[in-house]
Parts: C-alpha cells; structure tokens; sequence
C-alpha cells in the first residue's frame, strides 16, 4: 500500500464568494462573564476552575467560531500560570483594572495621604464645602476618599503611574506571550467625581488651580505647554492679564466674560503656591475671611449648583459661562471637570498602549452618566466623552435600563464602533424572577448595536440580585449564542461565505480497486475548530476529475472506488441563516 499527498485547487463556489474569514478577537463577540474567582492562589483553586469552565460550557452551549469561551476578571497582567491553564482549557480572558481615583487603595493612594511626611489634604478630592469624605465615610472602601485628578497634584500623579506603567507593560508581555488568551484589557474602572447626598466634588485647591490655568491658557495649557490648544477656547485672551479685573491691550477682562469678581489669580482657599507646605487632613477646608489658608477677592470654581439650595455658608459666584465652563455636562461643550475625568482615562490608555497592547483590546471602563439620570451626571461628571480615548476604544459599564440604553449606544457608537460593557446586568434587583423575554431584549439590544465585549456580573455570585449561571439570566445568554449566525460578529446580514480549502488531503490504496482517502479535520490547520464547529458546515464531497461525487461524508475521512489519484475533497456548506431576534 502506498500514500501521496494530493494537490488541491478548489474554486469558489460562486462568482465573487468570499471565504469564510478566520476567527479572531477582531471580528468576534466576546460574552465574557466576570469571575472574581477566576484566579490560582489557593490549594484547590485549578479543581475550581475546571468545575467552572465545564460549567459553563454546559450552561452556554458548545464553541462558537465567532463568540468564543472566556471570563472577565481584576488582574495585575502577571498571572503566568493562570494564563497557561486557561490555554490549555481553550479560555479566553480580558483583564480589568488599573489605577483609579475611588477603589485607591490598591496603589496606596489612602497611605499617601496619610503620610505624616508627604501627606497632604489636597491630595484628595473636596467637596464644594470643603469636606472631603461624607461625614462617617471617610475609612469606607467605597465610599472615602478619592484621589485628585489633577495633574498639578503630582505625588498622587506619580504614585498613580508607578502602578499602572508596570502593570501595562505586564499585560503586553501578557498578549505577546498568550496571544489567543489575553485578548483584550478594560480600565480604570469607572473613574467619577466625588458625589454625597448634596456634594459634588472636586474642589481640591490642585484641581481649581488647574482649572484658572484651563481658563487663562496658563501653566500646562500656555502655548508650547504638555496640553497647549487644550484650553477653554478664547481663554488665551487672559493668558498675559496682571488680574481678573485687569485687561492688557483693551481686552475684556475676565471678571467681565464670567461674572465673577476676582482680584487676584491666586486661589481663594490654600493656594498651592503660596502655601506650598504640606496641608494636613484635619485642616479646614474652607477657612473663614482672615483666616490662614484664605485670600480675599481670590480665584474660585462655581460652588452652587444652579437651581439646587447652596450649602450653608456659599454664595453664587460667576454666570453661566463660568458655569458651564466648569461642570457642562452637554456633549457639544463639555465642562472642565469631565475633561479631568477624559484626561485621567486618557493617561492610562496612553500608558498601556505605549507598553505594546494593541489599541483595538484596550477599552476604557466608564459610567455612562447619561443612562442614570441628570443628578448623577451633573455630579459624578461621567459622560460617555470620557470613555472615548484615542489610545483605545470606549467601555462603559451598565445596570438596570443602562443596560439597553439606545441612546446612549447611538452616542457612543457616533465616537468608536468598537465598544464594550465591562460591568453587565439587566437585573441585578430581582435576577431571578425577571423574565427571560428583559434579559434577551436587553442582551439583543447590544448585538444590534454591536457590542464587542460583554461582561455579565457576577459568574460565581450566589447572591439572589446579582446570580448569572443560573435563571433567566443565563437561559438568555445561551439562547442568544446559539442565534448568532456562524459568521463574523460585525456583519450586518447573512453572507454565504466559501468554505476554507480543505487541508492535508492523501490517498491510501486498498485492495480491491479502492483508495481510503482522508483529511485534516480542521477548519484552519493551525487552529484548534474542527469542520463541525462552524453551523454552517454541511459534508464533505469527495469528487473525481471530472467533477463526479463519488462520496458524501462529515467524517474526515472516506474509502471510494478505484486508485485515489487526482480526487479533490470539498466542504459544503448550508444556506446562511438570518437572526430572528
């Protein structure tokens, strides 16, 4: 008996047919349910593991091309071991965190501020009463401290990128070293401005400096500075006035522009610079007229919020240019402190992407303000501006009616057709009693817009409000992986790809005037599908010279009549199928 490899030359089906793209993180959605979990720490960890990825094959139906197996979690970028269990159990994974100005504590944000050398009140957020933590909040995780964004705060600058340079640079040797396995990469998770009951932050004296810098095209924004042209447009105007109430050249002031009747640039409370010492936590944060720490006729942001009861003790300052030059929420002139917010996502995009992660699999990781509500936008400052990031593409995060908010999806899709939710849940009041019909109308909802990345939260949660791998939630998520079209994510209609060329045809001679004839089972040799993991495969035609089928077959092999010499193996495929959502 003998064996030869046979050269093959299949034509396309049709005139002008494309064949059937190879899978890849590009052209795939990405249902990624965050696991917490998801970790090796632990005596007993990889028995966990293996329990849930079999978990959740069982739950969510068998591989798809194009919406492979994965699982969201916090990472570092340096889980070496997790990362190759994960490719030899065929999981993907995108990777969540970073530096970010709430969840401080795991960049040592709280001890910094504490430090009894370098420690400094400004380094923090304030309220517009100068407070700068809820009253009874100020130790709670969630709820304390936040850091300032600010550039001109740079301890908290530098402490910030002497966490995230070297985690950035961890998670691009992570993508270069597991291509297939850390496939893309959310952060900093939901940076917002400080909010309480009836406080909005950040009034740090860096942050208000920083913001007569935007105004006056002064300090970082002057022209050759790090953001020259980045400034309130027309401030330049101001750049070379000796005051607010001081022209040079016959310009209009700027008291006269804003309403505002300053006399001096310095801050009206602790400027930096003229009191450069460190500012200790338990310093006030408004002192009174005469007081040390407080200039009269000083420079100040708005610290009342227009139709909204002042606190007591302030007063309106400035009209409503100053005002929405400051707090503008509206996506044609958004305010000074969504730009900090833009900038904070920005630096650490810029920070990942210089490491070496391809743009494509960096996402930010905002809330979309928009979706909750004018209280919670106004205040926390989180448009769906600030995801957008030219070092990246926008991830937001959504709960309740956010997660099917059409327009906020419109808006965002306007700015980068790639996106993604990295915090994900319909329901998480009620999961378990909610109709399957919410869940898939939501979930369809982000197809239809195309959604990238989908993170449900939380997979191993058993909490009843929040529970994913089981009910409603996860019938829906199954259902809706098994009515995608096996084609890539981002067509918009059905296409009748050509099957890829069947690879590693021979021919083994048998007795009696018959040829075995097989071949790779593959759909890409140097991929792990198989032909029977894309839908749309029909059989295998093994022909003749002159075009007769001389077998039919899904197996990937085939005996048939006479020596084997010059047959051609062919896939077939069925019609494609249009999604009925």
């Amino acid at each position: 008996m003998r064996r030869w490899c046979l050269v093959l030359c299949i034509a396309a089906a049709t005139a002008g047919a494309v064949e059937l793209p190879r899978p890849a993180f590009a052209n795939s959605f990405c249902l990624f349910p965050i696991n917490e979990r998801f970790h090796l720490r632990a005596p007993g960890d990889r028995e966990r593991l293996v329990a849930w990825v079999g978990e959740m094959r069982a739950v969510l139906g068998p591989a798809r091309l194009y919406a492979p197996l994965g699982v969201a979690i916090i990472s570092e970028g340096e889980e070496w071991e997790l990362f190759e269990f994960c490719r030899r159990q065929g999981v993907q994974l995108v990777l969540q965190g970073g530096a970010i100005e709430h969840h401080a504590v795991a960049w040592g944000f709280p001890r910094l501020l504490r430090d009894p050398a370098q420690g400094d009140r400004r380094f923090a957020q304030w309220f517009q009463d100068g407070l700068i933590a809820d009253p009874g909040k100020e130790d709670q995780h969630d709820f304390g401290y936040r850091a300032c964004a600010s550039v001109y705060a740079k301890p908290v600058q530098a402490l910030r990128r002497a966490a995230d340079l070297p985690r950035s640079a961890r998670i691009a040797a992570s993508m270069k070293r597991y291509p297939d396995v850390v496939v893309g990469c959310s952060g900093p998770i939901e940076c917002e401005m400080h909010q309480g009951d009836d406080r909005w932050g950040d009034y740090s004296p860096f942050t208000l400096a920083e913001f007569r810098d935007y105004l006056t095209h002064r300090g970082i924004y002057a022209a050759g500075a790090a953001r020259a042209g980045e400034g309130w447009p027309g401030g330049q105007v101001f750049a070379d006035d000796p005051s607010p109430d001081r022209a040079v050249g016959g310009n209009v002031t700027f008291n006269a522009t804003f309403g505002t009747r300053f006399a001096s640039w310095s801050l009206r409370y602790w400027d930096p610079e003229v009191y450069p010492e460190r500012l200790p936590l338990d310093a006030p944060g408004l002192p009174q007229p005469g007081a040390r720490g407080f200039l009269a006729g000083g420079f100040d942001a708005p610290r009342v919020w227009p139709g909204r009861p002042p606190l007591a003790g302030l007063a309106a300052e400035g009209n409503e240019r100053l005002w929405e030059a400051w707090a503008s929420t509206d996506d044609a002139r958004p305010g000074f402190r969504a730009k900090l917010l833009s900038w904070w996502v920005g630096d650490h995009t810029r920070m990942l992407a210089e490491a070496g992660v391809p743009r494509e699999r960096i996402f930010s990781h905002q809330i979309p303000g928009e979706s909750y509500g004018l209280g919670r936008l106004s205040q926390g400052a989180s448009m769906v501006q600030t995801a957008h990031t030219p070092s990246g593409s926008i991830g937001i995060t959504t709960y309740f009616g956010a997660a099917s908010d059409v327009e906020v999806f419109t808006k965002l899709t306007a700015l980068d057709a790639n996106w993604g939710i990295f915090e994900y849940h319909p329901h998480p009041i009620g999961a378990l009693t909610a109709p399957v019909s919410e869940y898939l109308h939501s979930m369809w909802t982000c197809v239809r817009f195309r959604a990238h990345v989908l993170t449900p939260i939380d997979w191993t949660s058993d909490d009843k409000d929040f529970v994913v791998r089981r009910g409603p939630f996860a019938q829906a998520m199954a259902q809706v992986l098994a009515a995608l079209p096996d084609q890539p994510y981002y067509d918009r209609a059905p296409v009748a790809y050509t099957p890829p060329a069947v690879a590693g045809v021979q021919a083994e001679r048998l007795a009696g005037n018959q040829a075995k004839i097989t071949w790779s089972p593959l759909l890409w040799p140097d991929l792990k599908h198989v032909w029977t993991d894309w839908r749309d495969f029909d059989q295998f035609e093994v022909r003749a010279a002159d075009g007769r089928v001389l077998g039919r077959t899904r197996e990937a092999s085939l005996t048939v009549p006479g020596d084997g010499q010059g047959l051609r193996v062919v896939a077939t495929r069925r019609p494609p199928v249009a999604i009925d959502q």
